[in-house]
């Protein structure tokens, strides 16, 4: 049954996702100011492969809030624009869930989105395949600290 649950939670119910969609479409009011909006056929693609993300990595999130934050941050960026919108915010939802998983919840949503967008405008200069690679080397070094933390604090409790 548990292993199930992320599949029922995140895509069983088509209310939920129409109502996904209405939320995403709303972004356009501000996205638009910088010459990209997604159509409803854009949102329904969105919140599909969120979906499929979620239950690729066994996860479950109870809300959009997380892709129309990406949305809204990533719809400024000098490297997007009408033509590659999309792919590239499917592809940073793959992204934010896959660092969600591998920091193990101990970076709030806003600060993983804040950091991805740091990433891809100012280090990755808007290429996805460089910051899937970045991305993936912050993830094992975020690791490494948090194992070299936990040694440390293990130490100290046993003196």
């Amino acid at each position: 049954m548990y292993m199930f649950l992320p599949m029922l939670l995140n895509s069983a119910n088509p209310l939920l996702n129409e109502k996904y969609v209405g939320i995403l479409m709303n972004i356009n009011n501000t996205s638009r100011q910088y010459g990209l909006t997604i159509t409803a056929e854009d949102a329904k693609n969105i919140v599909e492969v969120r979906n499929t993300v979620l239950r690729n990595y066994g996860r479950v999130d109870l809300g959009i809030a997380a892709t129309g934050e990406i949305m809204e941050k990533f719809c400024t960026s000098s490297f997007i624009d009408s033509g590659n919108y999309l792919y590239i915010i499917n592809e940073i939802q793959e992204l934010f869930y896959y660092l969600k998983n591998e920091t193990e919840e101990k970076i709030p949503d806003d600060e993983l989105i804040t950091l991805l967008r740091e990433l891809f405008e100012n280090y990755c200069w808007g290429s996805v395949e460089f910051l899937k690679g970045v991305v993936q080397e912050y993830a094992e070094a975020f690791r490494k600290r948090e194992q070299k933390r936990d040694i440390l604090e293990k130490g100290d409790a046993q003196h």
